[in-house]
């Protein structure tokens, strides 16, 4: 059995670290190759998976999944 929670883990802890916002970090999915910029809101349920980059000061989710795209800064 594998376990996937702690990459995850670190994960969140990271994009944390560099200012991302979460109100449930929990309840965030966010693969090692996304990049997400500082003041970017993520919401419960959000999924970011592949080579999905999210500007600065965005807001995502809730309850949705992006895969390999690119979300310019607001």
């Amino acid at each position: 059995m594998n376990d996937y929670s702690a990459p995850l883990q670190a994960k969140r802890e990271q994009l944390l670290k560099s200012g991302v916002l979460m109100m449930d970090p929990s309840a965030v999915y966010v693969e090692d190759q996304v990049e997400v910029g500082a003041g970017t809101m993520l919401l419960p349920g959000t999924i970011l998976r592949g080579r999905t980059v999210i500007g600065q000061n965005c807001c995502i989710g809730p309850q949705v999944m992006l895969t390999g795209c690119t979300v310019e800064g607001g």
